[in-house]
């Protein structure tokens, strides 16, 4: 799951793939769809990588950074996660794999829906 918002309880974006290749956006525009088994195991993979960017340079917390973003992924049936909050900038850890992981999502997306965020 990836949420990104603006300030407290105001979700801007929420995106959850589930193994089975459920995938549900919550936003501007609502959209459900199925990815194949590769697509979802992709995002999967990327967001797991991306929980370093999430806690390195890049999403240090300022006092008008207007960046909030939290990403959880499920392993095992354990829940792991990783936060910005605050941040000026999107997670930009030694990596980029926030990035990757967004361009990836962007890919799933049907025309017309956009990610709130550049990159």
């Amino acid at each position: 799951m990836l949420r990104i918002w603006d300030g407290p309880r105001e979700t801007v974006f929420q995106l959850e793939v589930f193994e089975s290749g459920r995938l549900v956006v919550s936003g501007p525009e609502d959209v459900e769809g199925t990815l194949s088994t590769d697509a979802a195991e992709r995002l999967f993979e990327l967001g797991t990588l991306a929980f370093g960017d999430f806690n390195s340079q890049g999403c240090e917390p300022w006092r008008k950074g207007r960046t909030h973003a939290a990403l959880y992924v499920l392993i095992d049936g354990n829940w792991a996660g990783s936060l910005c909050r605050g941040s000026l900038d999107w997670p930009e850890g030694a990596g980029a794999q926030t990035h990757r992981l967004l361009d990836e999502i962007s890919r799933h997306l049907p025309n017309g829906v956009r990610l709130p965020v550049e990159f």
